[in-house]
């Protein structure tokens, strides 16, 4: 998860380059901001369920799994759309500066993307999901 939080803050931060100096302290701070408390609540929610005491297993049966999935999947709601929020300002940005028929061109791919992201969102949120709380116990 760790991992996974660091490469979701690279991806925000590559986005921002280029843009004006306010739009990357306003939305770089909401990345950062979101992703030390995420990291927090991670840690946090680890250690009071045991799992740095714990093999595994025993971690899981526990129940520790469960209770990490309800802090991790509403950041996975906000960090998504904040996401998908900052790939669509650089979008309309270009597509908005442009001139004449590729301004049209890049809207339509705009909306292509969101779609795409959107459905790739769908399928992430199950394995996450899945892996979060797990059926098979």
């Amino acid at each position: 998860m760790v991992f996974a939080a660091s490469l979701y803050l690279a991806a925000g931060f590559s986005f921002l380059i280029g843009m004006k100096r306010d739009v990357k302290l306003k939305v770089g701070g909401i990345f950062t901001g979101l992703f030390l408390l995420f990291l927090g609540g991670v840690f946090l929610i680890r250690y009071k369920t045991g799992y740095y005491g714990l093999s595994e297993q025993e971690w899981l049966d526990k129940s520790g799994v469960t209770a990490l999935g309800d802090w991790v999947l509403p950041f996975y709601f906000i960090g998504s759309f904040l996401l998908l929020f900052l790939i669509d300002y650089r979008f309309f940005y270009v597509a908005f500066t442009s001139k004449g028929v590729s301004k049209w061109g890049l809207l339509c791919l705009t909306s292509l993307f969101s779609v795409l992201y959107l459905i790739g969102f769908a399928i992430c949120l199950a394995l996450v999901t899945v892996s979060l709380y797990p059926i098979w116990q």
